[in-house]
């Protein structure tokens, strides 16, 4: 298996992006610890993936908080022996479509806080646990929101732009200091999640509309789902890519590539 006993911690483990990565990172053989701010959504993904006990860790975690942090990566390293690869998938979004001038400080600091402190915090955390065994995988899932500007998404489209910054300012760090710890990051366009559909069929009228107007606007012709973001995810975690730190792979079916 391509992650054969890796052990791996996914935060935002129980959204729409987090159940496809648990469900890749679990065929492929990884031990996985799998935290998010409401742990209920994690038990029930495991209860439908039938995830056994030996192979899964769930635990509550605010990834805007440091001592959380610590908790979550020393119980890791009580449980497995060690911690191999970390994925920052943990986000929330802001309101959009409202003006530069409207958006509030409060809400931009909530995004910030989790968005971009939480990779923060938890690239340090993990980078020195992974260092003590010799090193590690970090894979960072940013958003096509932070490569340019959007309607009224100032406060999301910053965080994730200075996530990408931020995941090669970690990987240059990691790499002349000897660390031997990959850190590369993932930017989805629009997944089609639950969250996503109920959403966008609100806004349309119906889902069968929703996907009309949204698939139209991707080349491909095609929404991308939670896989398409996963099976990326695992290249970068696993052995194959052992040469590939500081680098980004945009999977938005081509959006980005409209004249």
């Amino acid at each position: 298996m391509r992650l054969a006993d890796k052990v791996t911690i996914i935060t935002g483990a129980g959204g729409g992006i987090g159940s496809g990565l648990v469900r890749r990172f679990a065929e492929s053989g990884a031990k996985l610890c799998l935290t998010d701010y409401n742990l209920e959504a994690v038990e029930r993904l495991c209860d439908r993936l039938a995830l056994p006990d030996d192979q899964a860790l769930l635990l509550q975690h605010d990834v805007a908080d440091a001592a959380s942090w610590e908790e979550v990566v020393r119980r890791t390293c009580e449980r497995f022996g060690r911690l191999d690869v970390l994925v920052n998938n943990a986000g929330v979004a802001a309101r959009t479509g409202q003006p530069y001038d409207a958006i509030e400080f409060e809400d931009w600091r909530r995004v910030m806080s989790v968005n971009l402190d939480g990779v923060f915090l938890g690239m340090s955390a993990a980078a020195r646990a992974m260092h003590r065994t010799g090193g590690g995988s970090i894979v960072n899932i940013g958003s096509t929101a932070g490569l340019s500007g959007t309607n009224g998404g100032a406060a999301y489209g910053t965080s994730k732009g200075a996530l990408r910054t931020l995941t090669k300012q970690a990987a240059y760090s990691f790499a002349i200091h000897g660390y031997d710890i990959r850190v590369n990051i993932i930017h989805p366009g629009y997944v089609w999640t639950d969250f996503v559909r109920a959403s966008a069929s609100a806004r349309y009228g119906s889902e069968e509309e929703a996907l009309k107007v949204m698939t139209a606007e991707v080349p491909l012709g095609r929404m991308i789902e939670p896989d398409d973001i996963a099976w990326p995810a695992v290249y970068f975690a696993s052995d194959e890519a052992r040469n590939v730190t500081g680098s980004e792979l945009i999977v938005d079916g081509g959006r980005r590539c409209r004249p």
